[in-house]
């Protein structure tokens, strides 16, 4: 499996595609049972990703029957805000 890169043309720069569970997460356990790197574990509230361990594969958010599962924002190395 092969993470998914989002490349920013205009700066050049490349990042992960990384995923967070949302509140609406009825904690069916599809997700978990389905990654193909292991990498989602029940959580104190709902379940939860290690972001380093998630390759960007995307088999969760197809299989969320809440639609829970959304990629991540994260800051990049100049402070802007990516997906």
């Amino acid at each position: 499996l092969f993470p998914a890169i989002l490349t920013n043309a205009k700066h050049g720069r490349v990042s992960k595609m990384t995923y967070e569970i949302g509140p609406n997460c009825i904690t069916c356990g599809r997700c978990e049972a389905n990654c193909p790197v292991h990498c989602i574990f029940p959580g104190i509230v709902h379940y939860e990703i290690t972001e380093e361990q998630c390759v960007g594969c995307g088999t969760c958010v197809t299989l969320c029957p809440m639609d829970a599962i959304h990629p991540k924002h994260t800051h990049n190395s100049t402070g802007a805000i990516t997906e």
